[in-house]
């Protein structure tokens, strides 16, 4: 007979890791683990932050639009700009302020009307606001707030002589009205007067109001800073 030859196959059991390699592996897979974590929340901060900064810049070109729109269909005598430092008379800067309201010809649907020599109407009163949280807000108010609005003979008060005054200061503690932008850090107005010297050299034909408007927190590497400017022209 033939030999019968076996084949022997010996299995090595894995070696046991040391304590100093568990330890090591486990720095190694903590650190990766840490790695993806700041990647994944910074990209969120990014993501919130740009977000964040968009919804503020749409808020504050919404509130210039309805601004413009509200203060041409205004007139002079019926604005009113509140702040808590007014400037003194003959000076038309009105730094760091709580907002700005005035009379409008529209009704609550938005409709104007006209007295037989085609003079509008006024019909209520408008009131742009920041509130304790620094948020702008505009709310509205109509009929019931002026002296008598379908007389045509009868002027109404300025916002601020009015009963209750429509003002932003009113206001402030409320939350009252459509909320327009968040995080407003400054709001300042300035009047020129007709026939006033501008710096380019040239005089102003009637009066009008330019408007800055700040959001976020300019210089900070964290946030984000907006800063936007228009004028108006009120024109009743």
């Amino acid at each position: 007979m033939k030999p019968i030859f076996t084949e022997r196959i010996s299995v090595r059991r894995p070696r046991a890791m040391t304590l100093l390699e568990i330890s090591v592996s486990t720095a190694l897979i903590s650190i990766v683990f840490v790695a993806v974590f700041l990647i994944i929340d910074k990209g969120m901060r990014f993501y919130r932050l740009n977000t964040d900064a968009n919804e503020c810049q749409r808020g504050v070109l919404t509130f210039l639009s309805r601004l413009n729109s509200a203060l041409q269909n205004s007139a002079p005598q019926f604005i009113f700009i509140d702040c808590a430092s007014p400037p003194p008379s003959g000076f038309g800067t009105f730094a760091n302020s709580r907002g700005i309201a005035f009379a409008s010809p529209f009704d609550a649907a938005g409709k104007a009307r006209f007295d037989t020599a085609r003079q509008l109407y006024w019909q209520g009163y408008g009131c742009f606001y920041l509130d304790d949280d620094r948020n702008l807000r505009y709310l509205a108010k109509f009929a019931t707030q002026m002296t008598d609005p379908n007389e045509e003979t009868i002027s109404p008060p300025s916002p601020q002589d009015a009963t209750p005054p429509i003002t932003p200061a009113a206001f402030i503690g409320t939350k009252q009205g459509v909320l327009l932008a968040k995080n407003v850090t400054d709001l300042n107005f300035v009047r020129h007067d007709k026939d006033e010297t501008l710096s380019n050299g040239r005089k102003t034909k009637k009066q009008f109001y330019e408007v800055t408007i700040e959001c976020g927190k300019k210089g900070d590497p964290l946030g984000y800073w907006i800063q936007l400017k228009s004028s108006f022209f009120p024109r009743n």
